[in-house]
């Protein structure tokens, strides 16, 4: 959902603009409530961005307290608040029991001082080397260059701070939500990336804005640098990460199965990658954990499907068996190999390990 939720950010933006720089056009409030409401119903956290909107509409407006009056006098506004409550009233019922169903501990680490600055980083090389250089300093500056440049040039202030809160406003709601119960990670800021990006654009264009042929020349550098920098570097580390290799990793047991084989996954996130590529007309049984969330998220999802489970590798008949581990949880899942299971070989490929075993029982 995190692709699709940073698309209807992008439209929710769009059509809320239009919207507020053409007052009669009641279309465009009306379409930004629907797209509010479809992106309420695809992550909850994109609620966060509509403070963004309020200070658009409020600095559009003379960004004073008559502002504020005159926002909540408008019946355009009303009409896109009505029609987003009226389409997300079905799911609200489902949005509390989902928000109250998991609690006590969980698999979100705790947040620190290096959070958001690692997600921003995040943003441009897909990993924490900005971070290396510029520590804290990273949320400070673009914040401090916002508001240089929104006071140096007041015709794009709106501009300007509807894509900064809409960048670090939610992670910051976020950080502070997780300092009782962690629910923050980066993944989940997918739809802020747009924001980060903008405002990288805005900065070189407002900066260098002049039309001097150095002025020029140094924003056509600077933009240049930056997308190598996170062509190169960003790709570099996306190539490298978990999940690229499990196409391949799965085609050594397409073309090696046998009738009378068993694969079993030893995770959840194994199973889905793998079952992906799964050509072999066998399904792929899940090894269950000995804890499970219930219905919550993935779990719901493979109760679902009827996901074909095994609580123990005891129970399995197959005289030769397929075991799909991935190197973090390698170690655990071994533990649970019976004795009279002989290895036969063992396929390493990205992160993830594929034993195939004999069951000498």
């Amino acid at each position: 959902m995190y692709a699709l939720a940073a698309l209807l950010a992008v439209a929710m933006i769009y059509a809320f603009v239009v919207a507020v720089e053409h007052k009669n056009k009641k279309f465009w409030w009306a379409l930004y409530g629907i797209l509010v409401a479809l992106g309420l119903y695809t992550q909850y956290f994109l609620a966060l961005i509509l403070p963004a909107h309020f200070v658009y509409i409020c600095l559009k407006l003379g960004g004073n307290h008559t502002a504020i009056k005159n926002i909540f006098k408008d019946k355009n506004v009303w009409l896109a608040a009505g029609t987003c409550f009226l389409l997300f009233l079905p799911w609200l019922p489902v949005m509390i029991s989902q928000t109250s169903r998991v609690s006590g501990g969980f698999w979100i680490p705790e947040v620190t001082k290096f959070t958001i600055p690692t997600t921003l980083s995040m943003f441009l090389t897909y990993d924490d080397k900005i971070v290396r250089y510029f520590g804290l300093l990273l949320p400070p500056i673009i914040i401090v260059i916002s508001f240089i440049l929104a006071k140096k040039h007041s015709k794009y202030q709106a501009a300007i701070w509807i894509l900064t809160i809409w960048l670090l406003l939610p992670m910051i709601i976020v950080y502070i939500l997780s300092q009782g119960r962690p629910v923050y990670l980066d993944r989940y800021f997918t739809y802020s990336a747009p924001a980060f990006y903008g405002l990288i654009a805005v900065f070189i264009g407002l900066i260098f804005s002049n039309k001097k042929w150095w002025s020029i020349g140094i924003s056509i550098v600077l933009t240049l640098f930056i997308g190598h920098y996170m062509w190169h570097i960003g790709g570099k580390n996306i190539a490298e990460s978990s999940w690229n290799n499990t196409s391949t990793a799965m085609n050594h047991i397409n073309e090696n199965i046998q009738s009378s084989d068993a694969i079993i996954s030893g995770e959840i996130y194994t199973y889905f990658h793998t079952s992906y590529y799964n050509r072999t007309n066998k399904e792929i049984i899940l090894l269950k954990p000995k804890e499970e969330l219930g219905w919550v998220g993935e779990w719901g999802l493979i109760k679902k499907l009827n996901t074909p489970e095994i609580s123990s590798l005891e129970l399995v008949k197959s005289p030769r068996i397929w075991l799909i581990l991935r190197e973090k949880t390698y170690d655990e899942y071994k533990k649970q190999v019976p004795l009279y299971w002989q290895l036969k070989q063992e396929f390493h490929d990205g992160d993830l390990i594929i034993g195939l075993y004999e069951n000498k029982k």
